[in-house]
């Protein structure tokens, strides 16, 4: 959240955020929609330049090519703080708008959750302690990734369908699994997603998924990876312009 089932349900990325017995892995790859959000504060020009803050960005595409979900997250590797985001399109005016994230902060003993209403306004509860590490919450390194696909830690299912190469002649490992959903409605619908890896780094570089339809694989989304690292001019991080409750 570790590897989910690959049902179509479009909340899948919202829902993530949300933690689970403080383990809810927020960046596990491969959810038919992917985990993670636009950032509630909004990062400048100046700390998307190069600094030690692994940023991971993965963008889920409608087939027609349309940005319907955007995943982001942030690690500091120093301070061990991470952060994640999840935004979708509004449905009105088609700009990305965050929809939640969450925050592991203060060597793991602080964790925050947070969402937002139709005004935009930012809500979300904190959990402080002392006696238990949360920093593992969230998931928001490029390791994650790495261990999310890597033979001996990725989720049974996945099918190693060697090595392919793409239309600009870099070559990539593919992955393949197909689940079969349970959902109301859906029993029995075969869904399958393809993931390619960067064979140096083991990292995912791009992926599809498609829906098993009379007799025939329809596509329903692809995706896209990137990282960077960037530098924090004190906003990445930041919770400020949040209204925070201690958790109930």
């Amino acid at each position: 959240m570790k590897k989910k089932s690959i049902i179509p349900v479009i909340a899948a990325g919202a829902l993530a955020i949300t933690m689970a017995a403080a383990a809810t892995p927020a960046l596990a790859t491969a959810s038919i929609l992917p985990v993670a959000v636009k950032s509630p504060v909004t990062t400048s020009a100046g700390s998307l330049q190069p600094g030690n803050i692994e940023y991971a960005k993965k963008t889920l595409m409608n087939p027609d090519g349309s940005v319907a979900a955007v995943d982001e997250t942030w690690a500091d590797p120093a301070t061990q703080a991470e952060k994640v985001s999840y935004s979708e399109p509004d449905k009105g005016t088609g700009e990305l708008k965050f929809v939640a994230g969450a925050y592991t902060l203060e060597n793991g003993s602080h964790y925050i959750k947070v969402t937002s209403d139709d005004q935009g306004n930012l809500t979300g509860y904190e959990i402080k302690s002392s006696k238990y590490n949360m920093a593992h919450a969230i998931k928001g390194t490029k390791q994650d990734y790495i261990s999310t696909y890597q033979e001996g830690t990725r989720a049974a299912g996945w099918q190693d369908e060697g090595r392919i190469q793409t239309a600009e002649g870099k070559e990539l490992n593919k992955l393949s699994r197909t689940d079969i959903s349970f959902m109301p409605g859906k029993e029995g619908t075969a869904y399958t997603e393809n993931v390619y890896l960067d064979p140096s780094s083991g990292l995912p570089v791009k992926g599809d998924i498609s829906v098993a339809q009379n007799g025939a694989a329809k596509l329903l989304y692809t995706y896209s990876y990137e990282y960077r690292k960037v530098s924090d001019d004190g906003s990445i991080f930041s919770t400020q312009g949040i209204s925070l409750e201690p958790m109930k």
